[in-house]
């Protein structure tokens, strides 16, 4: 017969297994769930490549983000050497931790409304330094739009709903750091090479 405090430790240990075994088996449904998971891909998305490819690259990044900064040349290279077979879609994706990050998304996106997306893109991360004290008539400049327009826009915040879709949409995806990168449902995250992005492009167009 088990003494009393040889039964309470037991019964603790059967408790403590039962709870371990529920949570392991809650993070097994969840990382199934979330690996199951692609971006949806909204009409404000900016994009690059073939409109109707058969391989959609989507990247969540952030204007703060060092990482974000080093993936962009690694996309564009990406691009030129599959630019009739994919199309690259941008979605921002602010992190609480970064201040300055949704005012520059905001910027690119009042860019978009004159056809200068990608260029504004570009020149914010060249600017990634100066996030903190951005000079809106020098990215204007860079970036050939026009500042009263510029400026306009921002003071109205119509771009605010674009930023908060692609928030919820990462969300919903369970992004918990920038880049991530889907091609089509495979998600990358963190910097990637070249390489590993190809061979799922590759993967993909089989």
């Amino acid at each position: 017969m088990l003494k009393k405090e040889n039964l309470f430790f037991w019964v603790v240990g059967a408790l403590a297994a039962i709870v371990l075994v529920s949570l392991l088996t809650a993070t097994i449904r969840t990382n199934s769930r979330v690996k199951d998971l692609q971006p949806q891909v909204f009409e404000t998305d900016p994009l690059l490549g073939k409109t109707n490819a058969k391989v959609t690259v989507v990247i969540f990044t952030d204007f703060e983000c060092e990482f974000c900064k080093a993936q962009v040349p690694i996309l564009k290279r990406v691009l030129a050497d599959y630019q009739n077979e994919i199309r690259l879609v941008y979605k921002e994706y602010p992190l609480p931790s970064h201040q300055n990050a949704t005012y520059a998304a905001s910027i690119a996106r009042c860019a978009q409304a004159q056809n200068k997306f990608w260029q504004m893109h570009d020149v914010i991360f060249d600017n990634q330094s100066d996030l903190g004290n951005l000079d809106l008539a020098k990215l204007a400049q860079e970036s050939q739009t026009d500042l009263n327009t510029l400026k306009a826009c921002l003071d109205s915040k119509s771009e605010t709903a674009k930023i908060q879709e692609n928030l919820a949409e990462g969300q919903r995806l369970v992004i918990t750091e920038t880049p991530t990168i889907f091609v089509n449902e495979r998600r990358l995250t963190g910097l990637n090479d070249e390489t590993t992005i190809q061979n799922l492009i590759e993967e993909k167009l089989k």
